[in-house]
């Protein structure tokens, strides 16, 4: 599952953090062997990734 935002300058504001909070991979849970969340943020000036991170659920 991905998340994506934009975010003003290279600040961290926590798209993987918004997945785990709305536990939106949950109903995939009993379905899948293996669920991976990725978060991917985007700078709203440079328009270009600022920060990724990944986690298998």
């Amino acid at each position: 599952m991905f998340e994506f935002k934009v975010i003003e300058g290279k600040e961290k504001k926590g798209a993987l953090e918004q997945l785990k909070e709305k536990r939106y991979y949950e109903k995939y849970k009993e379905r899948c062997k293996e669920i991976y969340i990725i978060g991917v943020e985007f700078d709203k000036e440079e328009r270009n990734i600022a920060y990724f991170e990944w986690e298998r659920v």
